[in-house]
């Protein structure tokens, strides 16, 4: 898999939503929601103030643009499960620090990027690594599975 690594928007709100799979069902639900039983990979079991973590992780991955899927989003939900799984994982090795802590896995990077970058407090980057070092865990089960090879491109 060809990784182009993307520098931050940092106008969109880092991601604090640590399960891509309610990640995954948020944004189904938006583009698909005829579907409803198309992503049965787990309920989306979140309060309130959750979805707007989740809406807040679609919209940095581009999948949703405010309320609307985009037409990314309509594209990747339309393939089979394991191929959708596997561009969500290429979305999210895309942005740099994710990349750079698949590659590293140095988590006091990771921190200081965040404070750095996006001029976060000490505690918060801390909280916002457990996204990045979650997420990169599932793309590690993603990239095994399929016996995929990242080069950076």
């Amino acid at each position: 898999m060809l990784i182009k690594i993307k520098k931050p928007n940092i106008s969109i709100t880092f991601p604090q939503a640590n399960d891509i799979y309610k990640l995954i069902k948020f944004v189904n639900n938006k583009t698909f929601s005829y579907y409803d039983n198309y992503l049965n990979i787990v309920d989306f079991d979140v309060v309130p103030r959750q979805i707007g973590y989740y809406k807040s992780a679609a919209n940095y991955l581009e999948l949703i643009d405010g309320n609307k899927p985009t037409t990314l989003a309509h594209h990747i939900f339309k393939l089979d499960k394991n191929n959708m799984l596997i561009n969500i994982c290429q979305l999210i090795l895309q942005n740099e620090i994710f990349y750079c802590y698949f590659k590293n896995r140095d988590i006091t990077e990771v921190t200081d990027y965040l404070k750095k970058v996006y001029n976060m407090s000490n505690s918060t980057a801390k909280r916002r690594t457990s996204t990045v070092k979650a997420w990169i865990d599932w793309c590690d089960i993603i990239v095994k599975e399929n016996n995929i090879v990242i080069e950076e491109g």
